[in-house]
C-alpha cells in the first residue's frame, strides 16, 4: 500500500474531481464511512466531535450527523476555532440536526466540562495541511482532552502533527485510533509520530485505489513527488504466500543454503535456519563451521546440515569454497554471513558466494562486512541481491557516518541500491528497504529487537520468502513487517524486554493463521 504525502492527496482529489466525483461526495463518503468504523468499534456510547474551520472538521461534521440521525448516538459538536469558514464544511454544519453545538471560543469552560463527560472524543480540527504549533486556548482544549479518560479517535491525522514530518510537537491530540482518508500519510508511518497516531485505519473516500500503481486514479496520470514510498500490509503478506495449492511439493518453496556461524556464535545459524524452516521454505541446509557441529545440530532437526572445514578461529576457512560450489549449485536462495566472523577466509569466502550464487543471495552481518572490504564486487553477482545492514555497516558500506545515514535513511538506502543495483534493507526505527526503483518503510517493531538474534532471525524471514517466490525488495519488505509485527505482538503480550527471537518466532504462526 502507498503512502502519500499532502501534494499527492491532493493531486488524487483533484483528479477524482475532474473524472466526475465530486468534493462534496469525497467529504460524505469519508465522513459516513468514518462513522460506520466508530461505531463499530465504540457501540453506543455519549460522543463529543471536536471541529476546525476546514475540511477537516467538514469530516467532523458528517461523522457527527450519522452518529446522530442513523444511529442513534448522542453527540455534542465542539467549534474548536469557531464557526467554518469553508463553504463545503459549512454546508456539512447546517445538514446536521438533533446535535448539540458548543462553541469554545465563546465559552471554553462549557466545552471542557462537555469532555469531562464523554466517552469517546473524535478530533476533527486540522488536517493532512497543518503545520506550526498549537497555542492559547487551543492548545488548553487540546490538553484536556488528552488528560481526559475518553477514547480519542482522530480522523486523518491526530491534531497538532505535522502529516509529513516524524517529529515530536509540544502540543497534539495523542489518538489511540486514527482513520486516514484513502491512503497512509507518512506521519502513520514514521516513528516516533505514528505511535501517537495509535492503530492507523484507512478510511474509503469513494475515490478508486488501484495500489499496483500509485499513479493511477480515474485512468488519469499524476505527476510523482519525490520520496514516494510503500507499506507492506498483512493481508498483503498473506495474499503472496498463501494459499498453498493442494498438489504443492517441497520443491515449489525453494531451496536455502545458510552460510553461517562459527564456534563462537553458533546461535547465529541455528536462528536463521529455524526462521527459513518455520516461513515456509521447502528445503534448508544449514552450512557452517565443523566445531560449530555440536552446539548448532543440537537444535535443528529440520534443515540437511553441511558442516565445513574451518580456521584456527573456528570460522569457515578458504577451503570450504570447494563444498560449497555444488551446495551453491543446488540453491535457489543463500542466506551469508550470520555469526560467521571477519578475517581473510571468511572474506575469501563471501566473494566466492557473491560471484557463484543463483536466485536471491541474501547478505548480512559478516557477509556484509566482507563485502566492505571490496565493495565493487557486488557488481559481479548473478544472483538478486539484497544486503541487510544496520547503521554501522552501512556506514562502513558507503563511507558515511552514522549520523548522515540516519539524517536522511531514504536516500541513503535509495543511493545505495541504484549504485550497485541490490536491493537494500537499512535497519533501524524505522526500517528502509529500497530496490527495483520502489522504496518500503516498515511501520512494524519496537525497541524489544534491539538484542543479538533478532538481525539473524529476519534474514531467515527473508531468505524463506525469497525462496517463495517473491521477488528480492518484496521479499525484504515482507520479511521485515511480519518481523516487526510479530515483535509487536509480542511486546503487547509480554513485554519489550521479553522480545526474544524465539517468542518472535513462535508469534510468526499466529500472524499468518489469523
Amino acid at each position: 500500500m502507498y503512502v502519500l504525502n499532502k501534494e499527492q492527496i491532493r493531486a488524487v482529489e483533484d483528479s477524482a474531481y475532474k473524472n466526475g466525483l465530486s468534493y462534496d461526495e469525497m467529504m460524505e463518503n469519508a465522513g459516513v464511512n468514518a462513522a460506520k468504523i466508530i461505531n463499530k468499534r465504540y457501540g453506543k456510547k455519549y460522543f463529543t466531535v471536536v471541529c476546525g474551520k476546514g475540511k477537516n472538521g467538514g469530516d467532523g461534521f458528517v461523522v457527527a450527523r450519522k452518529l446522530a440521525e442513523i444511529m442513534w448516538h448522542d453527540v455534542t459538536v465542539i467549534l474548536a476555532l469557531g464557526e467554518s469558514t469553508a463553504p463545503l464544511a459549512l454546508s456539512k454544519f447546517k445538514a446536521m440536526d438533533g446535535v448539540e453545538v458548543l462553541d469554545a471560543t465563546e465559552d471554553l469552560d462549557a466545552c471542557l466540562e462537555n469532555i469531562d463527560g464523554s466517552d469517546v472524543i473524535i478530533d476533527a480540527v486540522f488536517g493532512i495541511g497543518f503545520a506550526g504549533s498549537v497555542g492559547g486556548d487551543l492548545k488548553k482544549l487540546f490538553r484536556h482532552i488528552n488528560e481526559s479518560y475518553a477514547a480519542k479517535v482522530a480522523l486523518d491525522i491526530p491534531s497538532g502533527l505535522d502529516s509529513g514530518a516524524n517529529t515530536v510537537p509540544e502540543t497534539f491530540i495523542k489518538a489511540e485510533l486514527t482513520l486516514s482518508m484513502y491512503a497512509f500519510k507518512p506521519v502513520h508511518i514514521l516513528k516516533p509520530v505514528s505511535d501517537l497516531c495509535g492503530e492507523t485505519i484507512v478510511v474509503d473516500t469513494g475515490i478508486p485505489s488501484d495500489n499496483s500503481n500509485p499513479n493511477v486514479s480515474f485512468g488519469e496520470t499524476i505527476p510523482l513527488i519525490p520520496n514516494l514510498y510503500e507499506v507492506a500490509t498483512l493481508n498483503e503478506v498473506k495474499n503472496k504466500l498463501l494459499p498453498r495449492k493442494y498438489d504443492a511439493h517441497k520443491g515449489d518453496f525453494g531451496h536455502v543454503l545458510i552460510v553461517a556461524g562459527s564456534y563462537n556464535m553458533p546461535g547465529a545459524a541455528v536462528l536463521a535456519a529455524n526462521a527459513a524452516v518455520e516461513c515456509g521454505a521447502g528445503l534448508v541446509t544449514a552450512a557452517f563451521p565443523e566445531s560449530a557441529y555440536p552446539a548448532i545440530a543440537s537444535k535443528l532437526t529440520e534443515p540437511l546440515l553441511l558442516p565445513l572445514p574451518e580456521n584456527a578461529e573456528g570460522r569457515i576457512s578458504a577451503e570450504a569454497i570447494k563444498k560449497l560450489k555444488p551446495a551453491l549449485e543446488k540453491a535457489d536462495t543463500v542466506l551469508m554471513g550470520c555469526g560467521m566472523g571477519l578475517d581473510e577466509d571468511t572474506a575469501k569466502t563471501t566473494e566466492f558466494v557473491i560471484k557463484n550464487a543463483n536466485g536471491t543471495l541474501i547478505i548480512d552481518a559478516d557477509g556484509i562486512n566482507c563485502a566492505a572490504l571490496n565493495i565493487n564486487i557486488l557488481k559481479e553477482a548473478k544472483a538478486g541481491l539484497i544486503l541487510t545492514p544496520h547503521p554501522g555497516e552501512m556506514a562502513r558500506l558507503t563511507g558515511l557516518s552514522i549520523g548522515e545515514i540516519n539524517g536522511n535513511r531514504l536516500y541513503a538506502a535509495k543511493d545505495l541500491a541504484e549504485k550497485y543495483g541490490i536491493t537494500l534493507l537499512l535497519k533501524g526505527a524505522n526500517t528502509v528497504i529500497a530496490g527495483e526503483n520502489r522504496i518500503f518503510v516498515n511501520p512494524t517493531g519496537n525497541p524489544g529487537l534491539s538484542r543479538g538474534g533478532s538481525g539473524d532471525l529476519l534474514a531467515g524471514i527473508i531468505a524463506a520468502f525469497a525462496a517463495n517466490g517473491l521477488p528480492p525488495t518484496e521479499a525484504a519488505a515482507s520479511a521485515a513487517f511480519i518481523h516487526g509485527l510479530a515483535a509487536d505482538r509480542v511486546a503487547g503480550r509480554h513485554s519489550q524486554l521479553a522480545c526474544t527471537p524465539s517468542r518472535i518466532l513462535n508469534e510468526i504462526h499466529n500472524l499468518c493463521n489469523n
